[in-house]
């Protein structure tokens, strides 16, 4: 009767705790953080890297990857915090993120490269950092941004590329979050300039932001580089010409109204004019020969004739000379200045050929 009672009470231990030999250890149900060691038959808290939930388990749990613990005794594992990772199972830590990548969650198992337009220099980013205005990344995973170079900007944070200068603008130095215009009197006639460039003589510009100079018009004039207008042409000088750098003196017996004179008004005022009287001269207007008669014989005689731009295209002395003819035929029609002269008079004529 004993013995029938010894064998039903151990076929009682074996069916409430399938997991425990009785000939071995007769521990059950270990604490939180704890497991039951068969070979000591002890409770054993779970190393660091593992955790139990207690009860009938006989070995600790490893902690997953993206979790730790890194004390002896853990109910459970902590998850990564934000900022660091864990690939492995079984860790004690996390790894903080390299400089170059970040990780916003929890329990993360890797880290994440920062994307075009932003950077991490640190260790352990939770996010990574826009890009400043005037800099850029165009490649992902970086530690810094990069100054937009001249002659190109960025007005906005986060950028993966600079845009170029308009035309009339300007960037002279690196890292610039806007662009200039250019100055009056200079221009920029392409995108992504570093400068502006000052107009040229006989060219002007007024306004600021300009991609191209002005001519100046005829009557005016601009000696110099970078100039904000042209000037008028003095009285007594004439310009018919566009973009240009000086004026002409209008020619003896000629002159202007006034300023900014396109071409001069021939005048028959005579210089010491005895010759006055004495020649004459035919047809006025001519289109082809024009016959001078001096009224005597002379024995040396000078003669040129000027266009109203004040340019000489016809000179001669004559020796012994009373009447003489010119062949205007091959003259562009147009005003031009007689000058016929010896030592001792002279005198102005204007001819005109149609």
């Amino acid at each position: 009767m004993k013995n029938l009672t010894y064998h039903c009470f151990t076929l009682l231990i074996f069916s409430l705790f399938p997991t425990i030999h009785y000939a071995q250890c007769a521990l059950n149900n270990a604490p939180p953080g704890e497991y039951i060691d068969i070979s000591s038959c002890q409770y054993i808290e779970a190393p660091p890297g593992t955790y139990s939930p207690g009860g009938n388990i006989t070995a600790p749990i490893e902690c997953e990857p993206g979790r730790f613990s890194d004390v002896s005794g853990s109910e459970f594992c902590q998850s990564c915090p934000a900022g660091t990772f864990q690939p492995n199972s079984g860790s004690t830590e996390c790894t903080l993120c390299p400089p170059g990548k970040s990780q916003a969650n929890t329990g993360s198992i890797d880290c994440i490269a920062c994307s075009p337009g932003k950077f991490a220099d640190t260790l352990g980013s939770v996010v990574c950092t826009d890009c400043s205005e005037g800099k850029f990344q165009p490649i992902e995973g970086q530690t810094e941004c990069l100054d937009c170079p001249k002659g190109r900007y960025q007005p906005n944070t986060g950028s993966a590329e600079c845009l170029s200068c308009s035309s009339g603008t300007f960037a002279s130095t690196t890292g610039s979050a806007t662009c200039t215009d250019c100055a009056p009197g200079k221009y920029a006639d392409t995108e992504g300039s570093e400068v502006c460039t000052d107009c040229p003589s006989g060219r002007y510009q007024p306004d600021s932001g300009s991609n191209e100079c002005i001519g100046c018009e005829p009557g005016k004039f601009t000696s110099t580089t970078g100039s904000v207008n042209c000037t008028d042409c003095p009285v007594g000088t004439f310009q018919p010409n566009s973009e240009s750098v000086d004026c002409i003196n209008c020619p003896d017996g000629s002159s202007t109204s006034g300023t900014g004179a396109m071409t001069c008004d021939i005048t028959l005022k005579l210089k010491e004019s005895s010759f006055s009287d004495i020649i004459k001269y035919y047809p006025n207007p001519t289109n082809g020969d024009i016959t001078f008669n001096l009224s005597k014989h002379y024995q040396l005689l000078n003669i040129e004739i000027i266009d109203i731009y004040g340019k000489k295209i016809h000179s001669k002395t004559y020796d012994n000379i009373q009447v003489f003819k010119i062949n205007m035929s091959s003259f562009s029609n147009g005003k031009y200045i007689f000058k016929i002269w010896n030592n001792k008079k002279n005198a102005v004529f204007a001819i005109l050929k149609q």
